[in-house]
């Protein structure tokens, strides 16, 4: 941009003195123009390394992010299979309640039956066992 502008004042410059000798000054302007050429260079190194250097840090922050939603991921996948593991072991010793239980009414009224039966084909003699 501003050997740009450099350039548009020596046209300027010349349009308006042109019965004037100012060759001197013009390559005087040159040599500030090389000047600028190489400052303009480094200005332009130095951001493009700017450029990189940033460009490499967002890429680190989000590596980051995804390293951090991958594990809060993993976390609430394993918390939510611990808790699924946890009902389904509930569930199943529910169920290993509930069947003791029912096997012990069938058993208890299953004794109770065949003592009475037993007491009914014997005869009274034997009904003394069930008291």
């Amino acid at each position: 941009m501003i050997i740009i502008r450099r350039r548009r004042e020596r046209k300027r410059r010349k349009k308006i003195n042109k019965n004037n000798d100012d060759d001197d000054d013009d390559d005087d302007d040159d040599d500030d123009d090389d000047t600028c050429n190489y400052n303009n260079k480094e200005e332009e190194q130095e951001n493009k390394q700017e450029q990189e250097q940033e460009e490499e840090k967002e890429k680190k922050e989000k590596k980051k992010r995804r390293r951090m939603r991958r594990r809060r991921r993993r976390r609430r996948r394993r918390k939510e299979e611990e808790e699924e593991e946890e009902e389904e072991e509930e569930e199943e010793e529910q169920k290993k309640k509930k069947r003791r239980k029912t096997r012990r009414r069938r058993r208890r009224s299953g004794r109770i039956t065949t003592a009475i039966t037993k007491a009914l084909t014997l005869g009274f003699s034997g009904s003394k066992r069930l008291q």
